[in-house]
């Protein structure tokens, strides 16, 4: 788990088993278009409360999972740019904006990092990162039972090595809420080749990386397409 920002004690614990709570009615299944979007209730890193379920109702989300480490995914902050230029056009559109921080090392200090040399308004969450990105799919497990898995731990043997786990990840991640609570679109991961925004997903039977040639082809229309009802509330004190 990610290490999480500290709090008196009982707040503590209170947010803790809502976290778990809500994750748990949420998963095995991971996230996917039209589904009912995963639970959530943490804090950012600056201790300010994020619900997803209740504090957010009737607002779009943006979730945007990355690595704040350069070298282990220079594109996130291409994309982190260009949502800092969506932030700035739909934040009073009923769209609010989340980052998750999936570096386990120093996640926090890595994501104040990240948020300034990126000038990154909205908040960054840190806390339970590993269980949110599991129920919105954002990092795939393939069996051990799979061809997939077969033909890459015989790679592996042949190399003198053993493998574990074999994961695919869709970094930098991309999942959009609706103000209905589903899942509007995503999981998908997002980076940029010049000006041109690319899109793909994970095939989840034959674990390959699939290019979504479907519109939107940019990033504001695709986050418009989620714009908040009037029932969405935030106000700029609760998240910015």
């Amino acid at each position: 788990m990610k290490r999480s920002t500290v709090l008196p004690f009982l707040k503590g614990v209170a947010f803790a088993l809502s976290v778990v709570l809500a994750l748990s009615a949420a998963a095995p299944a991971a996230a996917q278009r039209g589904r009912k979007a995963p639970d959530f209730h943490v804090l950012d890193i600056d201790g300010r409360e994020i619900w997803l379920s209740r504090q957010l109702k009737g607002c779009g989300v943006v979730l945007f999972f990355f690595e704040a480490n350069p070298e282990s995914c220079p594109e996130c902050a291409e994309l982190a740019r260009a949502l800092v230029q969506a932030h700035q056009q739909l934040r009073d559109q009923g769209v609010v904006f989340i980052g998750f921080n999936t570096d386990f090392e120093d996640p926090e200090e890595r994501a104040r990092e990240f948020a300034v040399q990126n000038e990154v308004p909205f908040s960054i969450v840190t806390q339970d990162v590993d269980a949110i990105v599991e129920a919105y799919g954002i990092q795939v497990e393939v069996p051990k039972t799979h061809p997939v898995y077969k033909r890459e731990a015989e790679r592996a043997a042949a190399a003198g090595e053993s493998l574990g786990s074999l994961y695919y990840v869709l970094m930098p991640g991309i999942v959009l809420v609706s103000p209905r609570g589903t899942i509007q679109l995503g999981p998908e991961q997002w980076y940029f080749i010049g000006d041109f925004l690319l899109r793909q997903a994970i095939n989840r039977r034959t674990f390959d990386y699939v290019p979504v040639s479907a519109p939107p082809y940019d990033v504001i229309s695709a986050i418009k397409t989620i714009a908040g009802s009037k029932t969405c509330k935030v106000g700029r004190d609760v998240l910015p």
